[in-house]
């Protein structure tokens, strides 16, 4: 027989600490990661009951709605739901030495939830049935009432409910975290889909906000194709005809800690964040999206070609993570001392070197065509069609598509599709108008010209003479024509075929330019 009686709970330590605790350095997207975490796991723990229940293999769901208008954030699953027997240890701050939790499990410390859930406002409601239970526990928690009143305890009410229902809804009013719509579609819910995209089998996490279904760009999710290459010198020529796939397993012991995954060489450096995702129990703790993760220890600086082509997954299950799960907590540049290491291969067995083949290796450099031997018996051709076009580099739209706002990406993609010959007049505008962009968003001055700007960074970032010779002349004449054509009643541009070769010079310059944007957004 049901018991639908109340009862209390006590939700101390000492009241004051969770007003320190609403001083913690969470964001937004990391304070709902901590409730999709209990989510995850109250799901997994009784995983083929909830199957069996429904009959079918059961989806995990969770859904956040954002209301700004009655400042309020509900976090709703249908995972297993909270019984009695667990309502305490779930409401009360930490965990007892008595319990522990299992290996693989995704809590730690016994505090996200309510943590999070105090960060995010003084008043929340936890609304649970627990499978199978028949009845539905419900409590509030008013942080300025109980310390006005000195009180620790805090009552839990039950109600009946349909023995079918599973769930937990928890209720955030009057929130202190106030964030737009771009922000929840571009930063939060592409945190989130990251840090549990290993779960994303049986996992769809939803966002609404203000009635608004909020959708991601995916893409970055999805695991790249390693480069099939033969390995190559320091000239970029290959040293054999013998094609490698660039992926290996990594697996080897740190400080009696297991760490095991993969590394590879991308095929295309266009995809969206290249990085190393650190993970402990499938959950990524550090990853590739928001905050990349590029060890200068392995990759060197991040305009560096093998920054921009290694990625890799490591399970370091057995590493102690961050309060807050955003980082490791430890140092790991002893780690990346040995990656690096089994990156480069023992060539005493004839491994690959990784790191020689990220820093050497080029596409335009290595993709040869194939040439015909046949002789031309016919008369010299002495002139040739002329490129009517900027070459389109899917390595500068896929970072432009990284910014906060997409309106570089969309005007790349249009002045790569503009006639050349047809159309100058727009396309040096347009030209002008991106690179100008482009140094603004790396903090330019308003009295500052793009070209004397882009000057002092290719002189930091490149040593040969000729190259910043040719990036500057370049950008020199992308800033004087665009610059004429767009204030000049006379200047008019009657083709604009340079800037067929002027993209093609510029292209890692302008990739290196919004790696730096992305660094300063995140």
């Amino acid at each position: 027989m049901t018991n639908y009686s109340s009862f209390e709970v006590d939700v101390s330590p000492e009241m004051q600490l969770y007003k320190i605790l609403q001083r913690q350095s969470y964001g937004i997207d990391s304070a709902l990661a901590e409730f999709i975490d209990n989510s995850i796991q109250s799901f997994r723990d009784k995983e083929k009951a909830l199957s069996s229940i429904n009959r079918l293999e059961i989806q995990l769901k969770v859904d956040i709605t954002v209301d700004t208008k009655a400042n309020q954030i509900v976090i709703e699953d249908n995972a297993a739901g909270i019984n009695r027997k667990d309502f305490q240890r779930a409401i009360r701050m930490g965990h007892d030495a008595n319990t522990t939790h299992a290996t693989g499990s995704l809590s730690v410390y016994g505090i996200g939830m309510k943590s999070a859930s105090i960060w995010f406002s003084n008043t929340w409601k936890i609304e649970t049935s627990a499978l199978g239970s028949k009845e539905k526990l419900v409590t509030c928690f008013d942080l300025d009432a109980l310390l006005a009143k000195s009180e620790n305890h805090i009552i839990v009410n039950s109600e009946p409910e349909e023995q079918k229902k599973h769930y937990t809804k928890i209720t955030i009013t009057n929130s202190l975290r106030k964030e737009s719509e771009e922000h929840y579609r571009d930063k939060v819910l592409p945190y989130l889909e990251e840090t549990f995209f290993k779960f994303k089998k049986h996992l769809e996490i939803k966002i609404t906000y203000d009635g608004l279904v909020l959708q991601t760009n995916y893409s970055f999710l999805k695991t790249p194709d390693p480069l099939y290459y033969p390995e190559v010198d320091k000239n970029g020529t290959p040293v054999n005809d013998k094609h490698i796939t660039w992926k290996r397993k990594i697996e080897f012991d740190y400080a009696d800690r297991k760490v095991k995954g993969y590394i590879m060489i991308m095929k295309t450096g266009s995809y969206q964040q290249p990085g190393i995702r650190l993970m402990r129990n499938q959950r990524v703790i550090v990853g590739t999206r928001i905050s990349p993760n590029r060890p200068a220890k392995i990759l060197g600086t991040t305009n560096k070609y093998g920054s921009q082509r290694i990625y890799g997954e490591l399970h370091l299950n057995e590493f102690p993570v961050s309060f807050m799960k955003t980082g490791f907590d430890e140092n790991l540049d002893g780690l990346y001392r040995i990656l690096k290491s089994e990156m480069q291969g023992n060539m005493a067995n004839n491994e690959p070197n990784f790191i020689n083949q990220t820093e050497h290796y080029r596409v335009n450099r290595n993709q040869t065509k194939k040439q015909t031997t046949k002789k031309q018996t016919t008369k010299k051709q002495t002139t040739k069609e002329k490129p009517n076009n900027i070459v389109y580099s899917e390595e500068i739209y896929s970072r432009l598509d990284q910014l906060d706002q997409k309106k570089l990406a969309r005007l790349y993609g249009s002045i790569c599709k503009i006639s050349l010959a047809e159309h100058p007049i727009l396309a040096y505008v347009g030209s002008w108008t991106l690179l100008e962009s482009l140094a603004t968003y790396l903090d330019k001055g308003s009295q500052t010209s793009f070209d004397s700007f882009y000057n002092n960074r290719i002189n930091s970032i490149y040593e040969g003479k000729t190259k910043k010779a040719d990036l500057k002349a370049s950008i020199k004449d992308i800033h004087t024509k665009g610059n004429c054509n767009k204030h000049s009643g006379t200047y008019e541009a009657m083709d604009a075929i340079q800037l067929h070769n002027d993209f093609k010079v510029i292209e890692d310059f302008i990739v290196n330019c919004i790696e730096g944007i992305l660094t300063k957004e995140n």
